[in-house]
């Protein structure tokens, strides 16, 4: 699975028993983008049920993000939670790394937040 756009692009890769997907962010996340993207990981799990996905939300190049994409987000969470095994966020912005550890601890989804 890839995908790119100029707001997101979105790698997946396989090592042995952890499949993980690459989110890597770039400006301001729109709704647009958030729907776009949202349906090409959903599709992925969809896809797979029996497997576990590690996420990795790079969100270093991310300036913002409208409250249409958090909902878009939130909703492909909220279906998908028992097939995410964990997700590490990388952000320098303080308020990107807090929106996005109250969103996994909304869906008791295990989290790493990093500073890049």
């Amino acid at each position: 699975m890839k995908y790119f756009s100029e707001q997101i692009k979105i790698n997946k890769g396989d090592n042995g028993d952890n499949t993980c997907i690459h989110f890597e962010f770039n400006g301001h996340f729109t709704q647009q983008a958030s729907e776009e993207s949202t349906r090409i990981w959903c599709a992925e799990l969809e896809s797979n049920p029996a497997k576990k996905y590690n996420f990795i939300w790079d969100c270093t190049h991310m300036t913002g993000f409208e409250p249409g994409a958090r909902r878009e987000w939130y909703n492909g969470l909220s279906t998908h939670k028992a097939s995410i095994s964990k997700v590490t966020v990388i952000a320098n912005h303080i308020i990107i790394r807090a929106a996005a550890k109250v969103m996994l601890s909304f869906f008791g989804i295990p989290a790493e937040i990093n500073r890049s």
